[in-house]
Parts: structure tokens; C-alpha cells; sequence
């Protein structure tokens, strides 16, 4: 018999359409998850990490050719 245990999670997600920058979108997200056991028999727990995504999203283009062009970077604790 195993005993699993999940690892406790939050996420928080912001979006920001920049009014001043026609079709530029701001975005940010951040994650938070806790201890989690490691393997089957609990005896191994990885720690707690935070993991905060920044991103830019732009959208060009005419109504019937629109291209979204979209970058993310993602930075670890």
C-alpha cells in the first residue's frame, strides 16, 4: 500500500493592457508551490519553490492577417 501525499499549490495571474502602447499586453504570474514528498514511501521531501513568470504579448497586424507575437521568461527560486 502507498500513501501519496500532493504538495500544496497557489497561483496568482495578472494581465495589464497597456493604454498608452496600442495592442501591448503585460503579463505576470506567480506560483508558489509547497513541500512535496519525493518518492513512494514518503521517506524523501523536496522543498517549498516560488516560480514568477514575466511576459509581454503584442499584437500586430490587420484585422484579416492579425499575428500575435508573444516572449516569456520564466525565473526560479
Amino acid at each position: 500500500m502507498s500513501l501519496q501525499c500532493r504538495a500544496q499549490r497557489s497561483a496568482s495571474d495578472l494581465s495589464w493592457e497597456v493604454f498608452h502602447v496600442k495592442n501591448l499586453m503585460l503579463i505576470c504570474n506567480l506560483i508558489q508551490n509547497g513541500s512535496a514528498p519525493f518518492d513512494d514511501i514518503n521517506s524523501y521531501h523536496m522543498p517549498s519553490w516560488t516560480t514568477l513568470d514575466l511576459g509581454a504579448r503584442y499584437v500586430f497586424g490587420r484585422e484579416k492577417t492579425m499575428a500575435i507575437l508573444a516572449g516569456n521568461k520564466r525565473l526560479r527560486q
